[in-house]
C-alpha cells in the first residue's frame, strides 16, 4: 500500500492512538525542550481538565473518498511556529456586550425580515471560572443571540422552524452538496459579501468542511462553510481563535421527522466569532523528522482528550506501523503530524473509515511523566 505523505492546517477534532504508555524504551526524550508535554496538552486543549467527557486512542473519520480528509504536503522547512491566544482576559460586562449588539442587532434584524425584539440577559460561569454573558431574542421565526466572554465576542442566528430555514432578504441560505467544494465557493460569494456586511467584518476566504458517517444515505451528515481571512491564521489553515463565520447545514436525521437530503441542504445555524485576543506566535521550534515522529506513534506518545493509559487501552487497537496517511495539522495553534489509517470496517453507505490520531510535531520533554500522571488524574 503505497504511503502519501501530506500536510494540512486545520483545527481538528481531538484524537488519540493505539494502547500504549509511552514507555517504549526507543521513545525518543527531548529533556531541553521548549515546551513539556503537560504544557502542550493545555495549549491544544488535549488534557484531562479540559476534556473530561472521554477517552480515546484514536478517533474513528468517515469520508466518502480520501480527498474528504484534506491532505496536504508536509511542509519543507526546518522548523515551525507555535500560537496561542494572547495571554489576556478582556473585562466580561453588559455594557460590553451591549455595546456589541447593539452595533449588529439591527442590521441582523432588517436583513431576516423580522422586528427587533428585547433582549434578555443571562449571565454564567464555567468550571474554569470563565464567565459568560448571553442576551437573546424570539424574533418571528428566528433565535438572537448574542454572547461575551474573556475571549470572544459571538453572534448566532438559528430557525424556530422545523425546516430550519434562514432567510436573509427573502432569500434561502443553502448549498447543494452534490456540487465540488469549489463549486460551492463559487455559488456562495454573493452570500459572503452580504453576511460580512451584516457583521462588519472583513472575511473573504472560504472553506468548505464535510462530515460523514458509516450508514446515512444521505451523503453528508453535516456540512459546515467557514468565511474567514486566511491572512490571519497560522500557514493558511484554520484556527480556532481567529474571526470566521460559520454556516452549520444540518443533515443528520436524529429523529423520524427531521428534514434530511442527499442534494440542497437548507437546514442551516448561522455563527458569527470575533476574537478579543487574536493569536500570537509564541515559539518557533525544530520540526520533527518524520521519522522520529513515527517513533512517539509506534511508542504509543499520542495526544487528544486525556491520555490515561488506562483509559486508552479500553479500545480496539489499531496498529499504525502500516499507517496510510500522514499530514501536519494545527490544533489551536499547535501543530501535530496527524496519522491515517485505513480500517477495514463495512460500511452500509460505501463510506471508509480511517483511524486518526495525533502526535507533536515538534520536541515535548516529560512524555513519559505526562502519561503515567494522567492515571492519578483519572482517579486511577
Amino acid at each position: 500500500m503505497e504511503k502519501r505523505i501530506a500536510a494540512v492546517l486545520l483545527v481538528s477534532a481531538m484524537l488519540f492512538l493505539v494502547p500504549a504508555s509511552c514507555s517504549k524504551p526507543d521513545v525518543p526524550t527531548y529533556d531541553g525542550a521548549h515546551f513539556s508535554a503537560s504544557e502542550v496538552a493545555h495549549m491544544a486543549g488535549m488534557d484531562l481538565e479540559m476534556k473530561e467527557d472521554g477517552t480515546r486512542s484514536y478517533t474513528k473519520v468517515a469520508v466518502a473518498g480520501e480527498k474528504d480528509l484534506d491532505i496536504r504536503p508536509l511542509p519543507e522547512t526546518e522548523y515551525v511556529t507555535v500560537y496561542q491566544p494572547e495571554d489576556r482576559k478582556h473585562p466580561v460586562s453588559k455594557s460590553a456586550l451591549n455595546a456589541f449588539s447593539d452595533r449588529l442587532y439591527g442590521g441582523i434584524c432588517e436583513a431576516l425580515g423580522v422586528e427587533k425584539q428585547e433582549l434578555k440577559i443571562d449571565e454564567r460561569a464555567y468550571a474554569d471560572e470563565e464567565k459568560v454573558i448571553d442576551s437573546s431574542a424570539e424574533c418571528g421565526n428566528y433565535w438572537i443571540t448574542f454572547s461575551q466572554s474573556e475571549k470572544a465576542q459571538t453572534a448566532s442566528i438559528g430557525s424556530r422552524n422545523p425546516d430550519g430555514v434562514i432567510s436573509l432578504h427573502g432569500t434561502e441560505i443553502s448549498v447543494d452538496q452534490r456540487q465540488s467544494d469549489e463549486e460551492i465557493v463559487s455559488s456562495l460569494q454573493g452570500l459572503n459579501k452580504q453576511l460580512c456586511g451584516l457583521f462588519k467584518a472583513d472575511l473573504p476566504d472560504i472553506k468548505i468542511i464535510r462530515r460523514y458517517d458509516d450508514y446515512s444515505e444521505n451523503g453528508v451528515t453535516w456540512l459546515t462553510v467557514y468565511f474567514y481571512n486566511g491572512e490571519s491564521i497560522p500557514d493558511g489553515g484554520m484556527a480556532s481563535a481567529t474571526d470566521r463565520i460559520e454556516l452549520v447545514f444540518d443533515n443528520f436525521a436524529n429523529y423520524a421527522d427531521d428534514v434530511v437530503s442527499g442534494g440542497v441542504l437548507s437546514k442551516v445555524s448561522v455563527y458569527y466569532f470575533h476574537y478579543l485576543s487574536a493569536l500570537e506566535p509564541v515559539a518557533t521550534v525544530r520540526l520533527l523528522p518524520l521519522e522520529e515522529a513515527e517513533k512517539l506513534l509506534y511508542g504509543g506518545c499520542v495526544f487528544g482528550m486525556h491520555v490515561c493509559p488506562l483509559c486508552m487501552a479500553e479500545q480496539p487497537e489499531v496498529d499504525f506501523h502500516g499507517y496510510d496517511l500522514v499530514d501536519v495539522r494545527y490544533v489551536n495553534g499547535v501543530p501535530f503530524y496527524a496519522f491515517f489509517n485505513k480500517l477495514d470496517l463495512p460500511a452500509r453507505n460505501g463510506n471508509l473509515t480511517y483511524a486518526k490520531t495525533f502526535v507533536p510535531a515538534f520536541e515535548v520533554s516529560g512524555l513519559q511523566e505526562y502519561f503515567e500522571s494522567q492515571k492519578s488524574s483519572h482517579g486511577s
